[in-house]
């Protein structure tokens, strides 16, 4: 799977590592993200009960931008 991929080179080359179990509606928040990062002054605001995985879908969108 594409997304484990990416999640695992990003494990490795952070001293944080995450793991995430990965299902449509995450798979798609992610895709979403990183189209929206892409874009030129792209930005979102994302909503949500803390706990839910906003920061980690985020780390993982920017990740495969290229950002740091």
């Amino acid at each position: 799977m594409l997304f484990q991929d990416y999640l695992e080179e990003y494990n490795v080359i952070t001293s944080k590592k995450m793991n995430l179990i990965f299902f449509m509606d995450c798979i798609e928040h992610v895709a979403r993200i990183a189209r929206i990062l892409r874009t030129e002054w792209g930005n979102a605001l994302l909503v949500g009960n803390g706990g839910i995985g906003k920061r980690s879908l985020s780390r993982l969108g920017a990740y495969l931008c290229g950002y740091k």
